[in-house]
């Protein structure tokens, strides 16, 4: 039976203290503490969002969605989109991902931004003081989706050349356009994923990391990888790269922040076989079952074990 860490955590605020669990390219098994029930994580677990940018030049490469992937359901929008450029290969992006958590009246959801930055991807990114530095003129490309934003979270869009481009709502078949409902439920992990599934294709992240309160503790630091390379022939599955960040916390109630570099380089027209994604997940794992001690006892003790405790009764 699966049983989800939603059943054994309560909410939490911002100020909860909380442990991280770290399983990466390196290390798939963790650091088999906190979640030592969980022999290999796999995609698949229940998404409540996603952040993608993807190798397509011919329609959307940037977008924001519910869980549910880039598609209609019912008609009905799952995710909201836009272009950064049409000529994306080989370029690098800054990459980031805010989710806000306010219970006073702020910010609620998440906030995606991505911008063109220097760098080559045989060199990496160019930094300056260890950050990178955007292309000259480059603007800043935002979807959010969520309730209580500002201008501080989410920057208005530019009149002069249109420099910044936010999304907000998504565009339904007949045209119209409306928002997603801020309506994702418990989850509780990270999960990055590089894929580069079809031939000539490349997707590489560079200081991939994470920013979460300081009542959080991580486990196994060290086995976090901040940079790494998909192709149609590496990973821990053919063409893919996988991550993952485990909490015991439900993080709809944390304030914290995932931000990287990324290049794809080829495109496959689709998209969707060249792309670098940040999921929320609900991680289910299968508990280890701690007998009673009675029982644990009679399994010692075996069947002799167990008629000298009938006699013991008898008396």
């Amino acid at each position: 039976m699966f049983l989800g860490l939603s059943s054994l955590f309560a909410p939490v605020s911002t100020a909860s203290a909380g442990t991280i669990e770290v399983f990466s390219p390196t290390n798939p098994a963790g650091a088999s503490t906190l979640f030592a029930d969980i022999v290999q994580p796999i995609p698949g677990y229940n998404a409540e969002e996603q952040a993608k940018y993807r190798g397509n030049t011919t329609n959307f490469n940037q977008s924001l969605d519910n869980g549910n992937g880039t598609s209609l359901i019912n008609s009905q929008p799952t995710f909201i989109q836009q272009t950064v450029s049409n000529s994306i290969t080989t370029k690098l992006y800054s990459f980031s991902e805010h989710h806000y958590y306010s219970n006073n009246g702020g910010p609620n959801g998440f906030v995606f931004q991505m911008q063109q930055v220097q760098g080559d991807v045989t060199n990496g990114p160019t930094l300056v003081g260890g950050n990178s530095t955007p292309v000259s003129g480059a603007g800043i490309y935002t979807e959010a989706w969520g309730t209580g934003f500002t201008s501080a979270e989410v920057p208005a869009n530019l009149s002069n050349g249109g420099l910044n481009h936010t999304v907000t709502t998504a565009t339904l078949a007949n045209g119209n356009s409306t928002p997603l409902a801020a309506d994702w439920a418990y989850f509780n992990a990270v999960h990055f994923e590089a894929r580069a599934s079809i031939a000539n294709t490349v997707t590489q992240v560079w200081n991939l990391s994470y920013t979460f309160p300081n009542t959080f503790t991580v486990l196994n630091p060290q086995d976090f990888v901040s940079s790494f390379t998909a192709t149609p022939t590496t990973g821990i599955q053919t063409s893919f790269q996988h991550e993952w960040l485990v909490t015991d916390q439900d993080l709809r109630y944390v304030d914290f922040s995932i931000q990287g570099i990324v290049a794809i380089t080829g495109t496959s027209g689709g998209g969707e076989a060249d792309k670098f994604t940040v999921s929320m997940k609900d991680l289910s794992y299968v508990p280890q079952a701690v007998p009673e001690p009675t029982s644990l006892a009679l399994l010692l003790l075996g069947i002799p074990g167990f008629l000298v405790l009938q006699r013991m009764k008898k008396r």
